[in-house]
C-alpha cells in the first residue's frame, strides 16, 4: 500500500499525531519511518545512509530509503534505492521489491528475468512465475497500445500534485479527490509532506476548480464520492478522526436541503478497525459498491456490496473469486451492467489496472477484462468512469486516474475517447461464368481438455529441528490430503510420490484447495486460468511450512511506541498471517511471547512486555481466533537473542532483543 490515493483507503495512523508533539522535527529516520512520515524519512535515511561503513547497516538504509519513496509514489527513486539495497545484500527481499519495481517501470524485459530468477528462491515461487509471464504479455500489449480503440490525454485541470478518482456530478461538473494546497485544515500530511486530501468541484466546460462547500471536508483525508440521481445524498470516504480507535477510513453521508449539506454521519454498517473506501451505485441505485479490507476476505483489500432498500443498509456481501484475489481490488464504477475497477492481483501492467467485467447471472460476474494500454500502464491505473455515450466515429467518452509519466505531477486523471473500429472489409468474389460451389461451413475443432497439476511440497532445513538454520529447499510431501472446491467438483484426494494431483478443469472457474500434511501446518489456495497464457497443463504450487513444536519464532515486523503496548498498524499484516494460519489449523494452540532489550528496570521490562503480548493475543481473538487456544507470556530481558552486553549493545542489537514471538504447543 503506498501511492497517494490510498489514504481513502488506509488507516493512516494519525494517533501519534495527537498523542505528541504533531509538529516537532525528528531527526532519525527510522522513528519517521515507523510514523509513516515518510516525505520527512527518506531525506534523513539517505544522509545516514551516506555515513555509515557498515554495508549490512547500509543494505537495511537503502531498503528503508526505497520503501520511503514507493510510499511517496515517486516511483524512480524507489527504483534507485532497491537496487541500491539489493547491491549492497539485502537479499531476496529487495531483489523482489526491484523485480516489481522494474515491472511499475515498464522494463519487462528486465523484470521478467528477476522474476524468473526469484522462482527459485521465494517460497511463493508460482506468483513469480506468474508476474514473469504477466510482462510477457505487457509487453505485447504495450507494443500494440495503437491498436487499441481508446485514445487518452492529460486533463487540463490537473495540479503539480496529486488528483484522482473523478465523479460525475449534475450536468456539466466532475468530483475529484486532490490534495492541492487549497485543501483544508493548515496541517502538512507527513506521509507525503502534502496538504491532506480533500473533494474539490470542477467545471468541465472551463476547467476550474472549487473545494466542495462545507462541512465536507475535514482536516483529514476525504476521498472517493458516489451521489444518487438527484445530486442531493452524498456517500464518501474520511480518513481518521483524531482518535485512536477512529484512525481508519469509513463512508459518510450527507445531505443537501437546498441550501447547504449535513454533517456527514458515518453509515450503519461500518465497524470499527476495518477500512472503507471508494463508494460507487450499481445501475438501479439498488446496491452500494465499495472496497474493504475485512480480515475474512479473499485478501489486501476486496470490493463488497451492500443493499439499500426502505432507508436501511443491509448486511454487506463480499463478491466472487472471479474478482477478488489475495491482491487488491478497488475503485468500483459502474456503466449501465458494466462494472469497471482496479486490481493488482491479476499481472497486470505493473501496479492497478482497469478491468471490466458484468454479472451474467446473480452472483456470477464474467471473467474481467483488461482494458490494456494506452488505459492501462506500468503505473496504478484506476477510478474509470464513462462520462458521455455518443454516436460516429466516437462511441463514448470519459475519464480515469494514472501515475504513469507525462502528467503534471502525482496522480493525474486522464480523458479518453473511444473510437468506433471499423469492421474488416473482404473482396468481392470475381464474377466468372463458371457455377462455383461454396466450400461447407467448416466444423469447429472441439475445444481440447486442459489439466491442471497441484503439487505440495514442504520446506526443508539446514537443521530438520531448527527454523533459524535456513531454508535449503523443498520437498515433494506423499500422501498430502488435496481437499477441492468449485462450483463442479467438490473432493478429497491424497498426492502421489512426487507430491503432485493432476486433474482436468474447466477455463474460468475457480478451483480452491486446502491442503494438509502431517507435522506440517494446513494451507488453502486458488487457482483460475483467467488472464494466463494458453495451456494445455497448468501447474500449481502449494509450499506447506513444517511445525516446530515448543520451539520460539520470531514474527517480524511487530513494533511497538516507546512505553506503549497497543498494536500498530504496521504490524498488523503480520499478525493477520499469523489468525490466517491458525483459522486453518484450528488443533494449533500457541503461545505469544514478547520480550524487550535490557534497558528499564527488570519489572517494569516484564510488566510492558505481558501488556504486548496480550495486546497481541486480544487481536488475534478480534480475527476469529478462538482465545482458549491462545496465551500470553512475558519475558522482559530474561531471554536476550544476543550476547551483548547491555551498555555495549548497538541499536540493531538492542532491536534484535526487542522482539514478539510464538510457540506451538503440544
Amino acid at each position: 500500500m503506498k501511492h497517494i490515493f490510498y489514504f481513502s483507503l488506509l488507516s493512516i495512523s494519525l494517533s501519534f499525531l495527537f498523542s505528541c508533539n504533531y509538529t516537532q522535527k525528528i531527526n532519525d529516520g527510522k522513528i519517521s519511518y515507523d510514523l509513516k512520515r515518510y516525505a520527512e524519512a527518506a531525506p534523513l535515511l539517505e544522509k545516514e545512509y551516506r555515513k555509515t561503513k557498515d554495508l549490512k547497516a547500509k543494505a537495511k538504509l537503502a531498503y528503508y530509503v526505497a520503501e520511503s519513496y514507493d510510499k511517496m509514489n515517486n516511483s524512480d527513486k524507489a527504483l534507485e534505492w532497491y537496487r541500491k539495497a539489493m547491491d549492497d545484500g539485502m537479499g531476496v527481499k529487495a531483489m523482489e521489491k526491484y523485480a516489481y519495481a522494474l515491472k511499475r517501470a515498464e522494463m519487462y524485459s528486465e523484470a521478467m528475468g528477476y522474476f524468473s530468477d526469484l522462482s527459485g528462491e521465494v517460497e511463493d515461487s508460482y506468483a513469480m512465475r506468474k508476474e514473469a509471464e504477466a510482462c510477457k504479455l505487457a509487453m505485447g500489449w504495450k507494443k500494440n497500445k495503437n491498436d487499441n480503440p481508446y485514445k487518452v490525454d492529460v486533463a487540463d485541470f490537473n495540479s503539480n500534485v496529486a488528483d484522482y478518482s473523478p465523479t460525475l456530478y449534475k450536468k456539466d461538473f466532475l468530483v475529484i479527490s486532490s490534495d492541492r494546497p487549497n485543501s483544508s485544515g493548515d496541517k502538512e500530511f507527513q506521509w507525503t509532506g502534502n496538504d491532506f486530501s480533500d473533494l474539490f468541484i470542477v467545471d468541465k466546460n472551463n476547467g476550474s476548480v472549487e473545494v466542495f462547500p462545507s462541512p465536507i471536508n475535514s482536516d483529514f483525508n476525504e476521498g472517493t464520492v458516489a451521489f444518487n440521481s438527484d445530486f442531493n445524498v452524498m456517500i464518501f470516504s474520511r480518513c481518521g478522526t483524531g482518535g485512536e480507535k477512529d484512525d481508519y477510513c469509513k463512508l459518510m453521508k450527507s445531505e443537501f436541503d437546498g441550501e447547504k449539506w449535513s454533517k456527514p454521519e458515518v453509515l450503519s454498517f461500518v465497524v470499527d478497525r476495518v477500512n472503507y473506501s471508494h463508494p460507487a451505485w450499481d445501475k438501479e441505485r439498488k446496491f452500494l459498491y465499495f472496497a474493504s479490507d475485512e480480515p475474512d476476505g479473499w485478501g489486501g483489500f476486496d470490493i463488497y456490496k451492500v443493499k439499500f432498500a426502505h432507508g436501511l443498509w443491509d448486511e454487506p456481501r463480499i463478491l466472487s473469486g472471479n474478482i477478488n484475489t489475495e491482491k487488491d481490488e478497488m475503485f468500483p464504477t459502474f456503466d449501465g451492467d458494466t462494472l469497471y475497477f482496479s486490481s493488482e492481483g491479476r499481472g497486470g501492467m505493473g501496479g492497478l489496472d482497469i478491468y471490466k467485467t458484468y454479472e451474467k447471472s446473480p452472483g456470477k460476474w464474467m471473467t474481467p477484462e483488461n482494458l490494456k494500454a494506452p488505459i492501462n500502464s506500468g503505473e496504478d491505473d484506476f477510478g474509470f468512469i464513462v462520462a458521455e455515450k455518443m454516436d460516429g466515429d466516437i462511441l463514448e467518452k470519459g475519464y480515469f486516474t494514472s501515475a504513469r509519466k507525462g502528467g503534471k505531477g502525482g496522480d493525474d486523471i486522464y480523458t479518453y475517447e473511444l473510437k468506433k473500429t471499423e469492421p474488416e472489409i473482404k473482396p468481392e468474389p470475381v464474377d466468372t461464368a463458371l457455377v462455383v460451389i461454396p466450400d461447407p461451413e467448416p466444423i469447429p475443432e472441439p475445444e481440447k481438455d486442459i489439466f491442471l497439476e497441484v503439487y505440495v511440497y514442504g520446506k526443508t532445513y539446514v537443521n530438520p529441528n531448527d527454523p533459524k538454520s535456513g531454508v535449503t529447499g523443498k520437498m515433494a510431501l506423499l500422501n498430502a490430503g488435496l481437499q477441492i472446491n468449485s462450483a463442479i467438483i467438490n473432493d478429497k484426494v491424497k498426492t502421489d510420490a512426487q507430491g503432485m494431483y493432476r486433474f482436468k478443469i474447466e477455463r474460468g472457474v475457480d478451483y480452491r484447495f486446502f491442503a494438509t500434511s502431517n507435522d506440517y501446518f494446513n494451507k488453502s489456495a486458488i487457482f483460475n486460468t483467467s488472464n494466463r497464457e494458453e495451456k494445455e497443463v497448468y501447474k500449481l504450487e502449494i509450499l506447506l511450512e513444517k511445525i516446530f513444536r515448543n520451539v520460539e519464532i520470531n514474527l517480524d515486523n511487530i513494533y511497538y511506541d516507546f512505553d506503549k503496548w497497543n498494536i500498530r498498524d504496521d504490524a498488523k499484516p503480520t499478525l493477520n498471517k499469523l489468525a490466517n494460519i491458525l483459522l486453518q489449523n484450528p488443533d494449533i494452540k500457541i503461545i505469544l511471547g514478547s520480550h524487550t532489550d535490557c534497558r528499564g528496570k527488570d519489572a517494569y521490562n516484564l510488566e510492558l512486555s505481558q501488556k504486548r503480548a496480550q495486546s497481541a493475543v486480544d487481536y488475534l481473538s478480534t480475527l476469529g481466533v478462538e482465545k482458549s487456544r491462545l496465551s500470553a507470556s512475558g519475558y522482559g530481558e530474561t531471554v536476550p537473542a544476543n550476547a551483548c552486553k547491555c551498555n555495549n549493545c548497538s541499536d540493531d542489537e538492542h532491536q534484535e532483543n526487542r522482539r514478539t514471538t510464538f510457540r506451538v504447543l503440544d
